[in-house]
Protein backbone atom coordinates (compact mmCIF):
# COMPACT_ATOMS: atom_id res chain seq x y z
CA UNK A 1 0.00 0.00 0.00
CA UNK A 2 1.38 3.41 -0.94
CA UNK A 3 1.85 6.24 1.53
CA UNK A 4 -0.72 9.03 1.77
CA UNK A 5 0.39 12.15 -0.14
CA UNK A 6 0.35 15.26 2.05
CA UNK A 7 -0.49 18.60 0.42
CA UNK A 8 -0.20 21.98 2.14
CA UNK A 9 -2.44 24.73 0.77
CA UNK A 10 -1.16 28.13 1.96
CA UNK A 11 -3.41 31.09 1.20
CA UNK A 12 -4.74 33.92 3.36
CA UNK A 13 -8.18 33.69 1.75
CA UNK A 14 -10.37 30.86 3.13
CA UNK A 15 -12.41 30.70 -0.10
CA UNK A 16 -9.22 30.20 -2.15
CA UNK A 17 -7.95 27.53 0.26
CA UNK A 18 -11.23 25.67 -0.03
CA UNK A 19 -11.27 25.95 -3.84
CA UNK A 20 -7.71 24.66 -4.16
CA UNK A 21 -8.49 21.75 -1.86
CA UNK A 22 -11.56 20.85 -3.95
CA UNK A 23 -9.58 21.12 -7.20
CA UNK A 24 -6.84 18.84 -5.91
CA UNK A 25 -9.04 16.31 -4.09
CA UNK A 26 -7.85 12.85 -5.01
CA UNK A 27 -7.92 9.46 -3.29
CA UNK A 28 -4.76 8.97 -1.27
CA UNK A 29 -4.11 12.70 -0.84
CA UNK A 30 -4.42 14.45 2.52
CA UNK A 31 -4.65 18.24 2.93
CA UNK A 32 -3.57 20.78 5.46
CA UNK A 33 -4.88 24.30 4.83
CA UNK A 34 -2.88 27.19 6.29
CA UNK A 35 -3.31 30.97 6.39
CA UNK A 36 0.31 32.11 6.26
CA UNK A 37 3.92 31.17 5.66
CA UNK A 38 4.75 30.98 9.35
CA UNK A 39 2.15 28.22 9.89
CA UNK A 40 3.43 26.30 6.87
CA UNK A 41 7.07 26.56 7.98
CA UNK A 42 6.23 25.49 11.54
CA UNK A 43 4.43 22.39 10.25
CA UNK A 44 7.21 21.08 8.01
CA UNK A 45 8.64 18.77 10.65
CA UNK A 46 5.34 17.64 12.17
CA UNK A 47 3.66 16.60 8.92
CA UNK A 48 6.16 16.47 6.06
CA UNK A 49 4.34 17.65 2.91
CA UNK A 50 4.89 16.15 -0.51
CA UNK A 51 3.52 19.29 -2.19
CA UNK A 52 2.99 22.90 -1.14
CA UNK A 53 0.68 25.18 -3.12
CA UNK A 54 1.18 28.76 -1.92
CA UNK A 55 -0.37 32.05 -2.94
CA UNK A 56 2.09 34.76 -3.92
CA UNK A 57 0.47 37.29 -1.58
CA UNK A 58 0.59 35.97 1.99
CA UNK A 59 0.18 38.23 5.04
CA UNK A 60 3.61 37.61 6.57
CA UNK A 61 6.06 36.92 3.70
CA UNK A 62 5.33 36.35 0.05
CA UNK A 63 4.67 32.86 -1.21
CA UNK A 64 7.72 32.85 -3.46
CA UNK A 65 10.04 33.49 -0.50
CA UNK A 66 8.32 30.68 1.41
CA UNK A 67 8.68 28.18 -1.43
CA UNK A 68 12.31 29.11 -2.03
CA UNK A 69 13.09 28.62 1.67
CA UNK A 70 11.31 25.25 1.61
CA UNK A 71 13.35 24.22 -1.44
CA UNK A 72 16.60 25.11 0.30
CA UNK A 73 15.55 23.19 3.39
CA UNK A 74 14.19 20.12 1.58
CA UNK A 75 14.34 19.96 -2.23
CA UNK A 76 12.20 16.79 -2.25
CA UNK A 77 9.09 18.86 -1.41
CA UNK A 78 7.32 19.84 -4.65
CA UNK A 79 6.06 23.42 -4.88
CA UNK A 80 3.56 25.45 -6.90
CA UNK A 81 3.20 29.23 -6.68
CA UNK A 82 -0.26 30.66 -7.42
CA UNK A 83 -0.90 34.30 -8.29
CA UNK A 84 -3.58 36.55 -9.70
CA UNK A 85 -2.46 38.85 -12.47
CA UNK A 86 1.06 39.10 -13.82
CA UNK A 87 3.54 36.60 -12.42
CA UNK A 88 6.68 38.40 -11.18
CA UNK A 89 9.91 37.90 -13.11
CA UNK A 90 11.50 36.48 -9.94
CA UNK A 91 8.92 33.67 -9.94
CA UNK A 92 9.70 32.80 -13.56
CA UNK A 93 13.44 32.76 -12.76
CA UNK A 94 12.75 30.49 -9.76
CA UNK A 95 10.87 28.11 -12.07
CA UNK A 96 13.69 28.18 -14.62
CA UNK A 97 16.32 27.40 -11.97
CA UNK A 98 14.24 24.66 -10.34
CA UNK A 99 13.77 26.50 -7.05
CA UNK A 100 10.00 26.05 -7.52
CA UNK A 101 8.24 23.39 -9.58
CA UNK A 102 5.25 25.18 -11.05
CA UNK A 103 3.38 28.42 -11.60
CA UNK A 104 -0.42 28.64 -11.61
CA UNK A 105 -2.58 31.59 -12.61
CA UNK A 106 -5.62 32.56 -10.57
CA UNK A 107 -8.46 31.93 -10.91
CA UNK A 108 -7.25 28.38 -10.50
CA UNK A 109 -8.75 25.60 -12.58
CA UNK A 110 -8.15 22.01 -13.69
CA UNK A 111 -4.66 22.97 -14.91
CA UNK A 112 -3.57 23.24 -11.26
CA UNK A 113 -4.90 19.73 -10.59
CA UNK A 114 -3.01 18.34 -13.60
CA UNK A 115 0.20 20.06 -12.54
CA UNK A 116 -0.12 18.69 -8.99
CA UNK A 117 -0.78 15.15 -10.29
CA UNK A 118 2.28 15.37 -12.54
CA UNK A 119 4.47 16.47 -9.64
CA UNK A 120 3.26 13.82 -7.21
CA UNK A 121 2.42 10.89 -9.46
CA UNK A 122 4.29 11.50 -12.70
CA UNK A 123 2.82 12.38 -16.09
CA UNK A 124 0.09 10.34 -17.75
CA UNK A 125 -0.07 9.98 -21.52
CA UNK A 126 -3.14 12.23 -21.69
CA UNK A 127 -2.12 14.54 -18.87
CA UNK A 128 0.69 16.69 -20.23
CA UNK A 129 0.89 20.31 -19.11
CA UNK A 130 3.66 22.87 -19.52
CA UNK A 131 5.46 23.91 -16.34
CA UNK A 132 4.69 27.60 -16.67
CA UNK A 133 1.46 29.45 -17.28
Amino acid sequence: MSRLKVVYVVDHDPVSRSRIRRLLARPGWSFRTLEDARQAWAGLDALHPDLIVADLHLPDIDGLALLQAVHHRDPSIRTILAAAGEMPAAARRALDTGTIDGLAAKPLDENLARMARQLLEGPDEDDWLPRAM
